[in-house]
This record gives structure tokens, C-alpha cells and sequence, in this order.
């Protein structure tokens, strides 16, 4: 009886994988990255919230501040921060008139109210929102987001890790491209779940008709994701995979840093509709399980079936990811797709482990 539960284990845990990855991951490939020129450019408010980001906002808010499209806005906020952000931002203000700063010595705190003060305080309906610690990848990063919006209510921008070389961050890296898979593909279709808070575009008239962050002020995530779900089921959401509307950001440099980011960013999916919660939590208990039960019944009753099956699968998604990686930014990590797709289900097990344990969850990007 073991051995045959162990045996429809792997068998399902292989099937919900090759179905995400066949009918699912793959609405991706057909996506147009450069979209038809329509000459159109309503103005644009940029929203960032920063607490003590001095160091990252004299790196990379020039970048943001000097793109090349002809009617925007830049509104940092300061976020009760400790550190020279006050005069970081002072002296960038002095420089670039288009820069409204705002800051915030009382009241509540946390990242929702910054972004609350942010997007209220924009003169335009057409907010683009950002973090402190990111650099967009190229000067027409506003161009491009405006450009794939169109009647979109919401657009989901991209956001990958910067490159340095280690195992760490090939993992970090896969594990953002592998998210991105999947939030980008539930939205095309029509099922959009989640965003990113680094490039993430939306009207601002919808921001006030869903009440903002209003639904889950008592979490400290959920200003991209659980937003994004709100505001799908009052307009159409979109997606942008154009490599100038990219925003590059750091990995943590630490797995306990990277941890304790990716635990607090998984509190909110218990707030999930219930299609995501069951998906996801799918797709992810295959993850977790398709290895260890291939390799368990391998060692118990060795089969050619068995190996088949692992080694057809492997190489299936392999090939997949190979094709999105060309749309990800991501193609340094094709060749290390077996060691990397292994990682990411130990990953999943340590996640779900740390999750269980209690914590004091802090807003920093």
C-alpha cells in the first residue's frame, strides 16, 4: 500500500507539472515583446517609498529622473527614515524640478501609507510605481510601460535580479524568473493574482475605486499582489515583457536576508482567491514532492519506467525554460536549469518551513 501511494504521488506530482508547463507557462511564448508605436503619451506619475535609502536613491533615482518621455513626475516619499534620504532627496529636488518630495514625520508607517501619500498626492491618473533600490534598465522605461498599457487598467511590469556571478544569485535570479513565469501567465489567462512592486503600472482613479490598500492594512505585504487581485476585477490587467521597461534590483546577499524578504512577501497569499490558493499551492506541493518521490522509488524498486519519466520531464520543462529565458533576461541560467530547478524544490520545503515559525515582519523592500 506504501509503495502504491508513493507511486500515485510521483505520477500526479509529474502530471500537474507537465500541465503548467505545457498548457499554462507556455501562453507566454507567443507574447509580443515590442508593441506597435501609437504615438500616444498621457503624462505619468512615478511613486516611490523610501525609508533610509539614501545610499540606493543617489544611485538610482538619476536613472529614473532623466528618461527620455516628455511629460512625467517623480513623487519619493520619505518614510519616517533616520538616515540623509531627507537630504539625499533635497538635493536631487534642487536639481530636478520634477521631483516632488514628501515626507512623513507622522502618522502611520509602513510602506502602504507611504505609497498611499504617494499616489494621492500625483497629478496624473497614470501612476508608475517603483522602489528605491532599483535601476531601471534602460532610459525608456517610462516609453515602454506607457506603450504596452494602453486600455489596460493595470500593467505588470518585470523586474530581474542584477547578475554577480555566484551560486546564490543564479539561484535568486531563477527564483524571480520562475515567479514571473507564473504571475505573468495566470494573467494572460485572465486570472491575474499578482504584480511586482518595483515596475508596476495602474490609473490612479482605479487605486481609489478598489480603496487602495484599505482590504489588508493589517499586513504588511500586499501592496503589489493583493492589490493587483483587487484591481482585476475592476479592469483589464496587462503585461510588459519589452527588455527597456525592465527594473534591475539586487538579491539579498545572504540566504537568511533572502528568507526572511521571500517569508514576508508568502504571508499574504492566505488572502489569495481561492482558484490561486488551490493553483499555486498545486503547483507547488508537485514541485516539492516530484524529486524526492522519483528518487525514493528509484532506490526502492529501481524501474526504467521511473527514470524515464523523471529524465522526459526535466527535460521538457528545460526546453520550456530555455524559450522563456529569452524573454526573461535569463538565458545565463538555461545551462543550469536541472541544479537550479532541484534548488528551487528545497527552497520550497525551507519556505514552508520558516513560515511556521513566528517573527517580527518589517516593510523594506
Amino acid at each position: 500500500m506504501g509503495l502504491f501511494v508513493l507511486y500515485l504521488v510521483f505520477i500526479l506530482s509529474a502530471s500537474v507539472l507537465a500541465a503548467y508547463w505545457l498548457l499554462l507557462f507556455t501562453r507566454l511564448l507567443s507574447k509580443r515583446a515590442i508593441p506597435k508605436q501609437n504615438g500616444s503619451s498621457p503624462p505619468v506619475s512615478v511613486v516611490i517609498a523610501a525609508r533610509n535609502e539614501a545610499d540606493n536613491l543617489k544611485a538610482n533615482l538619476p536613472p529614473v529622473l532623466t528618461q527620455k518621455y516628455p511629460n512625467f513626475q517623480v513623487i519619493a516619499v520619505d518614510d519616517h527614515s533616520s538616515d540623509e534620504t531627507r537630504q539625499v532627496l533635497a538635493l536631487l529636488a534642487g536639481q530636478y524640478p520634477h521631483l516632488k518630495v514628501i515626507t512623513q514625520e507622522s502618522g502611520k508607517q509602513g510602506k502602504k501609507a507611504a505609497l498611499t501619500a504617494g499616489i494621492r498626492a500625483a497629478a496624473h491618473d497614470l501612476v508608475l510605481l517603483t522602489d528605491a533600490d532599483c535601476m531601471p534598465e534602460s532610459s525608456l522605461w517610462i516609453r515602454r510601460m506607457v506603450d504596452h498599457c494602453g486600455e489596460n487598467h493595470v500593467l505588470l511590469g518585470y523586474g530581474p535580479m542584477i547578475k554577480n556571478g555566484t551560486l546564490f544569485n543564479a539561484f535568486a535570479r531563477f527564483e524571480t524568473v520562475m515567479t514571473a513565469i507564473q504571475y505573468f501567465s495566470w494573467a494572460l489567462a485572465g486570472r491575474p493574482y499578482m504584480g511586482v512592486g518595483r515596475n508596476l503600472m495602474y490609473r490612479k482613479d482605479l487605486f481609489e475605486q478598489v480603496g487602495g490598500f484599505s482590504t489588508h492594512l493589517d499586513l504588511q505585504s500586499g501592496d503589489d499582489d493583493l492589490f493587483v487581485q483587487e484591481a482585476g476585477k475592476w479592469g483589464k490587467v496587462g503585461i510588459c515583457l519589452d527588455p527597456d521597461s525592465f527594473m534591475f534590483s539586487e538579491a539579498k546577499i545572504t540566504w537568511s536576508a533572502y528568507f526572511r524578504q521571500k517569508t514576508r512577501h508568502v504571508t499574504t497569499s492566505a488572502r489569495y482567491r481561492r482558484i490561486h490558493q488551490v493553483g499555486l499551492g498545486a503547483f507547488s506541493a508537485a514541485q516539492m514532492v516530484f524529486y524526492p518521490a522519483g528518487i525514493i522509488l528509484l532506490i526502492l524498486q529501481p524501474s526504467l519506467a521511473i527514470v524515464t519519466l523523471v529524465v522526459s520531464l526535466v527535460l521538457l520543462r528545460w526546453l520550456v525554460f530555455a524559450r522563456l529565458a529569452k524573454k526573461l533576461d535569463a538565458q545565463g541560467l538555461v545551462p543550469l536549469f536541472p541544479l537550479l530547478d532541484l534548488l528551487y524544490s528545497l527552497y520550497l520545503w525551507v519556505l514552508l518551513i520558516k513560515m511556521s515559525l513566528p517573527g517580527k515582519i518589517e516593510w523594506k523592500s
